[in-house]
């Protein structure tokens, strides 16, 4: 559990976990002669962003059990990318758990985050975390065409979630992955169907049926807030962490703030209940 004070809990909740995504980070150049002039108006926004949010995530009142990215953690996918971004998050490991976006490079992201969440030589991100009221699943969701903004699903990535998902049968189960399985409610061309192939999708949706312990998926990429019901099962993705890629619509105390998803687990109702929050001014 993220170390932050404990006060009054406001919310009967048996799991919290704060959820960022779509962070874009890029490492500022050492060099003046190399500084990108966009710095000011692009990149220092977002490292912003998610300073403010990770300040924020530590103050909270009920402290999060962990804390989920579901990818494009950085834009260029570089080593010094990735270490600014583990500079940043120090205060949330080690119950960090990202999953690959596809502005991500996996063998930094991994090297980085994931050594110990996975085997070595595994050529995918697919992890679980045990720790917890609920079961987590990161899932990779990235395409082998070189620089493809959508998604795919391969047999042997599909048949290796199934094995994993088949492990621990009884727990309520969520994955957090970067692309959506499913068509985002108000988003258009490559943003509303997020894969290269329907059949890879529909193969993804039989995997999940036969797992009725599955509670929720937690998506990232649409830079949106929005919720939908799939097959019995809650999705939802999130606006972007950086202010500058917000997409859709929001309510109008959100507009053009800093933002991340808290997700409060009830064991009653067996269920996730999601809230926006906007991270205050200072």
């Amino acid at each position: 559990m993220v170390s932050v004070p404990r006060a009054a809990i406001l919310i009967i909740s048996f799991m919290l976990i704060a959820q960022l995504s779509d962070t874009h980070l890029k490492a500022e150049d050492d060099s003046e002669s190399c500084r990108d002039p966009r710095w000011d108006t692009l990149w220092g926004p977002r490292e912003n962003d998610l300073r403010a949010c990770v300040a924020d995530i530590m103050e909270l009142a009920e402290p999060v059990d962990c804390v989920l990215h579901t990818g494009d953690m950085v834009h260029f996918g570089r080593p010094e990318d990735y270490a600014l971004l583990s500079e940043i998050i120090e205060p949330l490991a080690p119950a960090f758990f990202p999953v690959p976006g596809n502005r991500d490079h996996i063998s930094c992201l991994a090297a980085e985050f994931l050594e110990d969440c996975m085997p070595r030589q595994q050529p995918f991100v697919l992890y679980a975390v045990d720790d917890f009221s609920v079961r987590l699943i990161g899932f990779d969701t990235l395409s082998a065409t070189e620089e493809s903004m959508v998604g795919d699903l391969d047999e042997p990535r599909l048949a290796a979630l199934d094995e994993i998902l088949a492990a621990e049968g009884s727990k309520p189960t969520a994955l957090f992955m970067h692309h959506s399985p499913f068509n985002v409610p108000g988003a258009d061309g490559p943003y509303s169907f997020q894969y290269e192939r329907h059949e890879a999708v529909d193969a993804f949706w039989e995997i999940i049926g036969r797992h009725p312990n599955i509670v929720r998926l937690f998506c990232g990429h649409a830079h949106r807030l929005t919720e939908t019901t799939i097959n019995g099962v809650v999705c939802s993705t999130m606006p972007s962490v950086a202010t500058n890629l917000h997409v859709g619509e929001l309510p109008s105390e959100a507009v053009g703030k800093t933002l991340y998803v808290l997700h409060h687990f009830d064991e009653r109702l067996n269920m996730f209940e999601s809230s926006l929050r906007v991270v205050p001014d200072k």
